[in-house]
């Protein structure tokens, strides 16, 4: 494969080999970032299930189904609006940053605030019309989604910033405190009969201290650095390609892999279709933020090393990864097929249970292979592979657009989520196969069959155990000895057939260090 890394990253790159920022990049550095990361993605998404069963249970079906679409229609506008110019951002901060280059980080973070302006503008102005053509009655709640949209995109570059410098507790906190008022304001306004306007009323407002908070923690983080700013030149140049090969990349992402099929299900279907399948793809979506907030490390991290140019802990890193990650997926996506419908009937309420099915059959791709997918394509990313990635995205949004015609018409949002299934495998396994080429590494290993057995067996008796008891003892308490059984099975079988591979596991331990003494535990208990 051709070398596609930019020429303005190898620049002075022998000459930070040693230095600070990839010195810093160690497994315990990644591991501490990541759980940072986890708290960061998972606990939002906590936030957003509650908020989604108080609008099921306070809006119904078709009011929830239309709060969804404009939620969709917001976090798209957002995504796409911004460019892909927070993603480079953290990958161009993070290689000066590998470089001591820190005149330079300081320049990178002065264009990328100028910048969010007017593609935060931009993501206002596009939600705006689409509220003229759907849903008019609407017309204050599609204001504030525009906000919240524009808010959104300024808030992301301030904290890919910080991302890329590593700082990874300073850009969660804000999030996570104003995160719990955020539900508290939303639960207020659904409880006062203020409905969808409500609910994005809040939003607006969380969003708007969440930006606030974050731009002062990534100006704090650059001050020091801003009179030794320099002229990006090149490099600018170099910034601007690569952001919007990240948003074309991100046009792809929000077809293939987001919940593209709203566009469809609004047109050939109907708002309650639309809720059912929200719900569902909500619930994957939580159960995938913890390996999310893995994938999150990879890109400032492998830019680093790659500024410092030590490609060997590049491509050990990576198998690693992918094998911890898929060991990690495997008994979660077990988890969600075996226990979601149950969870979701018990939760959301009965008039909710079609979303079940659903949720059964869109679980296993987004939780087991797009993980291995997203560490794929933020390696070849912070390495510079753009084209070839670009290339086979555009053949998986063909696939799904292709997929959403055909079957959405048919079978509603159990087409939905088919067609969800059929884009993510046509985008992910040649981006897998891409980004192990590029750092010419295996990470396959007979160990991964054994945890695949083990997450199967165990995902049967969860299913089992819960649903034999639910019509004698309610859902709640179904959920809950199904849980139980299938974690014991899990655990069993592990210790049985070992699941970790040694190196791996001698790694992790080492990682983590003597204050997880749990986790230690749990990883000598599962590993050969």
């Amino acid at each position: 494969m051709a070398d596609e890394t930019p020429a303005g990253l190898q620049d002075a790159a022998g000459a930070a080999a040693g230095s600070a920022a990839a010195r810093r990049t160690t497994g315990a550095s990644l591991l501490r970032g990541g759980a940072w990361l986890s708290i960061a993605l998972v606990l939002p998404q906590f936030f957003t299930l509650v908020i989604s069963v108080a609008a099921a249970r306070f809006l119904g079906p078709d009011d929830m189904g239309r709060q969804s679409y404009l939620s969709f229609v917001s976090v798209t506008a957002a995504t796409l609006a911004s460019l892909g110019l927070p993603v480079a951002l953290q990958r161009f901060v993070a290689t000066a940053a590998g470089q001591d280059r820190w005149g330079r980080v300081a320049s990178f973070a002065v264009t990328g605030w100028w910048a969010s302006l007017v593609c935060g503008g931009l993501a206002f102005g596009v939600v705006v019309l689409v509220g003229t053509r759907t849903y008019p009655d609407l017309r204050l709640a599609w204001f504030l989604a525009g906000t919240v949209a524009a808010l959104t995109v300024v808030q992301s570059t301030a904290s890919n910033i910080l991302f890329g410098l590593q700082r990874f507790r300073q850009a969660t906190l804000i999030g996570l405190v104003l995160g719990v008022v955020g539900v508290a304001a939303a639960l207020l306004a659904l409880g006062l009969g203020h409905g969808i306007v409500g609910m994005f009323a809040a939003e607006a407002v969380t969003i708007a201290l969440t930006m606030l908070g974050t731009v002062f923690l990534a100006v704090r983080a650059v001050r020091p650095h801003l009179r030794r700013r320099e002229p990006l030149g090149r490099e600018g140049r170099e910034l601007l390609k690569f952001s919007l090969a990240i948003g074309a990349g991100l046009v792809l992402e929000v077809v293939v892999f987001k919940r593209s099929e709203f566009l469809f299900l609004e047109r050939y279907s109907s708002a309650e279709q639309i809720a059912f399948y929200s719900v569902a793809f909500a619930a994957v979506a939580a159960a995938g933020r913890l390996p999310t907030a893995l994938v999150q490390l990879v890109l400032p991290a492998v830019s680093t090393l790659a500024g410092a140019q030590q490609h060997d802990r590049i491509a050990s890193g990576f198998a690693r990864g992918m094998r911890l990650m898929l060991t990690a997926t495997l008994p979660l996506s077990a988890a969600a097929v075996a226990l979601g419908p149950l969870a979701l009937r018990t939760v959301y309420g009965q008039e909710y249970s079609a979303a079940g099915l659903v949720l059964a059959v869109i679980a296993p791709v987004p939780l087991l292979v797009a993980p291995l997918a997203a560490v794929s394509s933020a390696t070849l990313n912070a390495l510079g592979v753009l084209r070839s990635p670009l290339l086979w995205g555009g053949f998986a949004l063909v696939v799904t657009l292709v997929l959403d015609v055909t079957l959405i018409p048919r079978l509603d949002s159990l087409g939905a989520a088919l067609a969800n299934d059929g884009g993510q495998l046509a985008g992910s396994l040649p981006l897998i196969y891409l980004a192990q080429r590029r750092v010419r590494t295996r990470w396959l290993r007979l160990v991964l069959l054994r945890a695949l057995l083990v997450s199967v067996a165990a995902g049967t008796c969860a299913w089992a155990a819960g649903s034999s008891v639910e019509e004698v003892v309610g859902g709640g308490p179904a959920l809950l000895i199904g849980a139980f059984a299938g974690a014991a099975g899990f655990l069993l079988l592990a210790r049985l057939l070992r699941v970790l591979d040694h190196d791996d596991a001698s790694w992790l331990t080492g990682a983590l260090g003597h204050r997880a003494a749990v986790l230690n535990r749990l990883v000598d208990v599962v590993s050969r």
